[in-house]
């Protein structure tokens, strides 16, 4: 099931991974809030959403699950889709922190984010026809055109190389916007 080009259970990651990046960066502006007992409040919504996440994602495709159980096809979902929205958030928020000090780059690095993540979970074909995702590289595909030659599938496929070369563009593409941030403001060091 699709929503748009973006299978349900993606779409559902995403959804959850930008509530959260919003919930904690909220959580983590001291100038709007100068108050240490809002601060912790604010830290307590983050910590209780990051938690429940995986409930979240779950309660976005359970839907679409309960109508595909109910022609007798089943979907569990992997600890990935269901973890990963908080492993990614935290994970760009720790970059966003250490490429991008002084906090002026870093919502231009969350586009960037949203962007790279979202064209990467797109289904670059004819959804239910084939499937192809990962910009620039395909890291995974799928055709109802069955192609086997010497007992090899061409028509179905992963590739690990080709998803860690769009993981390689992503740390490329954030070096080099922090680079030039650096460099549009000399007073901003790497910080130790």
């Amino acid at each position: 099931m699709y929503i748009w080009r973006i299978p349900i259970d993606a779409f559902a990651a995403l959804v959850v991974g930008v509530g959260l990046a919003l919930v904690w960066s909220a959580a983590s502006t001291r100038r709007r809030f100068p108050s240490p007992i809002d601060r912790r409040l604010l830290l307590a919504t983050a910590v209780l959403a990051t938690l429940l996440s995986p409930a979240a994602v779950e309660l976005i495709t359970r839907p679409t699950h309960d109508r595909l159980a109910s022609h007798g096809m089943y979907v569990d979902l992997s600890f990935v889709v269901l973890y990963g929205p908080a492993v990614a958030v935290a994970v760009l928020f720790a970059i966003g922190r250490f490429a991008f000090p002084g906090g002026r780059g870093r919502l231009a690095f969350a586009f960037v984010a949203f962007g790279f993540a979202l064209v990467n979970v797109m289904n670059w074909c004819s959804p239910g026809w084939c499937e192809s995702f990962g910009f620039p590289f395909a890291y995974s595909w799928r055709s109802d055109a069955i192609l086997i030659f010497n007992g090899e599938n061409l028509s179905a496929g992963f590739s690990i190389p080709a998803l860690w070369k769009n993981v390689g563009l992503f740390f490329l593409a954030t070096a080099v916007m922090s680079f030039v941030y650096r460099r549009a403001r000399p007073g901003i060091t790497i910080p130790s």
